[in-house]
């Protein structure tokens, strides 16, 4: 039912293993950093994680991370218990001393490094091994159809895409305060089928499209960013 996708790598390997028609476009970016596996002050080393509680995304790039890092430090994955949550909420979770460790992507890792006190960071993605292998990346990915169907629309949408995020990178004050508008007031815009047959090229090209995209080099700023560890109740136990 969608069109044009913008994902984490993995969508990539997923769509081909369930015979889904879609293309991979290219990548976006880079992790460059912004992904991280932060532990909390009872972890000395990896082999401490052992029987522990890590926060990641199921069947993620996270969880995907954070089992091969477990494994290159002589870890099996399912030596520790991997707990389903998204960053914002394990970092909560990390934060008010509920989990041992966890995969969190900026803001969320430097947040914790910041409010849980000896917290500290055992992988990030800028490392070399990561950037060689382009897993801790984004992608866009689009429908067979609509590569066949209106080519047209999608070069024109691929290159308001790129040219967005280099105009957030010039203005990144300006586009930071965009990106936070949106996110603020939950303005997502859904585009139709029927929106999207009577977009051509130019209206594309001209419409001020905004890209959430979180491993832009582009500062994100932390004013008006609620801290974590007022989360009112607990991801895990709900209290």
């Amino acid at each position: 039912q969608l069109d044009l996708v913008t994902s984490t790598i993995e969508f990539g390997p997923i769509a081909l293993a369930e015979d889904m028609p879609v293309k991979l476009l290219g990548l976006t970016n880079l992790g460059n950093g912004s992904d991280r596996i932060v532990v909390g002050p009872d972890i000395a080393s990896p082999e401490d994680l052992k029987g522990k509680q890590v926060g990641v995304i199921e069947g993620g790039l996270s969880q995907i991370y954070m089992a091969i890092w477990l494994e290159q430090q002589g870890i099996k994955w399912n030596e520790v218990e991997m707990v389903n949550l998204f960053p914002d909420a394990a970092a909560a979770a990390m934060i008010a001393g509920q989990l041992s460790a966890a995969e969190l992507w900026d803001p969320y890792g430097p947040q914790v490094l910041e409010e849980l006190p000896g917290s500290r960071e055992m992988s990030h993605s800028g490392e070399e091994y990561w950037l060689k292998e382009g897993l801790i990346a984004d992608a866009m990915f689009a429908s067979d159809a609509f590569i066949s169907e209106r080519r047209d629309l999608l070069v024109a949408l691929t290159k308001a895409r790129y040219e967005a995020v280099e105009w957030w990178r010039q203005n990144p004050v300006e586009g930071n305060a965009l990106i936070a508008e949106v996110l603020h007031s939950g303005g997502w815009r859904t585009w139709s089928r029927s929106s999207v047959a009577r977009t051509t090229p130019t209206t594309a090209r001209s419409t001020c499209i905004v890209w959430r995209n979180r491993r832009s080099s582009a500062a994100s700023p932390r004013a008006n960013r609620p801290s974590a560890s007022a989360t009112a109740r607990s991801p895990i136990t709900g209290n």
